[in-house]
């Protein structure tokens, strides 16, 4: 290869270099140019690496997991799910699509915008829904005391709602749609709801189709260095940290951290 020829090759590959990385901050600029929602979120659904963090001066992989619900965890009692035939329907899945699939086969996913419900009504009516199982539960225990199967179910159910009170995410998704605006006219909160792009898979149940989120894109949250600094000490975080953040989701339903501190 000649000189020239080496240098117009090093040209092209700069400028294609300068294009891309203009077209992503573009992208960048434009989904934040305005919020479509703003949520503050707590320990419970941001996740650190397992390995923590070690601050490096240029470090570009700190990121936060979000952790989310899936449908058919609510109602928690019945693991009733929305994403039923009907809903299927109108993410553009057919009975035949869902019939298909199954293990050992490609199983077709849809890409769509899906709504996301911070500690709302959904969460709260399946909280009401565990509490009355505790009680339940533990009322069948007292009326028979020496039972160990009864006492065990109590103590399950207890643990169970324990867990949903204190530990668990409160962020749950609780629709989805091919239309955002629609989503969002049906979810108006921008405070305790926000849209995401997911994808949904369809399968059959035990006689009609049903449906389970696949993924939610993006799946974690670039922590920018000039955040991450304020949360190390020593330059280093460890992985049990419990952290709450502000994060913003713009006009491409991206999210991005606006503040982010350690929790008390």
């Amino acid at each position: 290869m000649s000189g020239l020829t080496r240098r117009t090759a090093l040209l092209a590959g700069l400028a294609l270099l300068v294009v891309t990385n203009g077209i992503v901050l573009g992208g960048v600029a434009w989904n934040r140019s305005a919020e479509e929602a703003r949520l503050e979120l707590g320990a419970r659904e941001l996740g650190l690496p397992y390995a923590g963090w070690s601050l490096l001066e240029e470090d570009s992989s700190a990121a936060l997991h979000l952790a989310w619900r899936a449908p058919e965890r609510f109602p928690l009692v019945d693991q009733a799910t929305w994403l039923d035939a009907a809903k299927l329907a109108t993410l553009g899945f057919t009975r035949e699509d869902a019939a298909k699939a199954g293990y050992g086969t490609r199983q077709q996913t849809r890409e769509v915008f899906v709504a996301l419900e911070l500690a709302g009504p959904v969460r709260q009516r399946g909280m009401e829904a565990l509490r009355a199982k505790r009680d339940h539960a533990a009322g069948l225990a007292a009326a028979r005391p020496g039972d160990k199967d009864l006492a065990r179910r109590a103590e399950f159910a207890r643990s169970e709602l324990d867990h949903e009170e204190q530990r668990a995410s409160r962020l749950v998704a609780v629709d989805a749609d091919r239309d955002a605006a629609a989503l969002r006219a049906r979810w108006p909160d921008r405070t305790r709801y926000a849209i995401l792009r997911g994808r949904v898979r369809a399968m059959m149940g035990a006689q009609e189709p049903t449906g389970y989120l696949a993924s939610l894109t993006p799946a974690a949250i670039h922590v920018p260095a000039a955040i991450l600094r304020g949360l190390t000490t020593g330059g280093t975080l460890k992985a049990d940290t419990k952290l709450r953040a502000v994060i913003a989701f713009g006009r491409r339903y991206e999210p991005w951290i606006v503040s982010a501190a350690k929790a008390e």
